[in-house]
């Protein structure tokens, strides 16, 4: 279960200009066009939302996956990463136990493969909206 969050306005056409907020999954993660451990990003990202645009009409309503705006999806990212790499570093330096740092150590790694990741998908997606104008 989840919620979803929905704003915007519909026209007295019944076009829609709508957007519906959704919590980071993995499955919603694959269908952005991220590749790679994807329950791990997805861990990464938590507490972060994605709001996708509902386009169309209500007899013909579609999701705007092209209009996804990664650069906020890629800035969270970094912010999550960076806290929690700060958390390990600040417990290392102040006498952590030795295996914890070791597991620390490999989340760390996970958390900034995932963050290569994303950024290397929002760079890609970047370009191609660059192409395709």
């Amino acid at each position: 279960d989840f919620e979803l969050r929905f704003y915007g306005s519909v026209g007295l056409d019944d076009t829609l200009d709508l957007v519906v907020s959704i919590p980071v999954r993995p499955a919603l993660l694959k269908r952005l066009g991220v590749t790679g451990p994807l329950d791990e990003y997805a861990s990464v990202l938590a507490a972060t939302r994605i709001d996708i645009p509902l386009v169309g009409t209500r007899q013909k309503p579609q999701l705007d996956f092209s209009r996804v705006d990664t650069k906020a999806l890629v800035e969270q990212a970094v912010k999550a990463t960076a806290g929690k790499a700060l958390e390990q570093g600040l417990g290392n330096l102040l006498g952590g136990d030795k295996g914890e740092a070791k597991k620390d150590e490999k989340q760390g790694d996970k958390a900034g493969d995932a963050l290569k990741n994303l950024l290397q998908n929002a760079n890609e997606q970047q370009k191609k909206k660059k192409k395709d104008k």
